[in-house]
């Protein structure tokens, strides 16, 4: 593989945008960090992966948990040595109405995983993309400006916030 082939790392990594980020970055014959929660859906990623050329690290692993991303960038740079892309792409929708008695649970699991599992991941990887001049990819949804669901107002609000953080960070 040549140097100028890239390390990817790619949150919810197990299924749709995640897996399809990961597919194609392996397509190019990048090496794939895939981070996820479902162990299974992982390995049938990787599998799809390696097929087409990719090579793959799995890491299980629940992005609510700061000791679970901090392992999660450990095992990376002692795998691979360095970072060069961050897809922060893990996320969860949420149907809660305001009025629900769940709305405030609702609205703290999604923003751990949609906002503050993003922010936390890039905090601890800039130092490495630093480095290696890398990139990061924040994957958003048309809820963060452009449509309004009634009962979808914590998901628009989390995705709202990962804009904002973006056009932050990128300063």
């Amino acid at each position: 593989m040549s140097s100028d082939k890239k390390v990817v790392l790619v949150t919810g990594a197990s299924s749709g945008i995640g897996a399809a980020i990961a597919i194609n970055f392996s397509e190019k014959g990048d090496k794939v960090v895939l981070v996820g929660r479902n162990e299974r859906k992982l390995h049938s990623v990787s599998q799809r992966c390696k097929e087409i050329g990719g090579d793959t690290l799995i890491i299980i692993a629940d992005l609510t948990i700061d000791a679970d991303i901090k392992r999660v960038l450990n095992m990376l740079i002692e795998h691979f040595g360095r970072l060069d892309v961050l897809i922060n792409n893990a996320g969860i929708a949420g149907s809660e109405s305001i009025l629900s008695n769940n709305a405030m649970k609702v609205f703290d699991e999604i923003m751990a995983i949609n906002l503050r599992a993003a922010v936390y991941v890039t905090h601890l990887a800039a130092p490495y993309l630093i480095k290696t001049k890398g990139n990061i990819i924040n994957i958003s949804s048309i809820g963060s400006s452009s449509i309004c669901f009634r009962i979808n107002s914590q998901y628009c609000a989390s995705k709202a916030g990962l804009d904002q953080f973006t056009k932050c960070v990128a300063l």
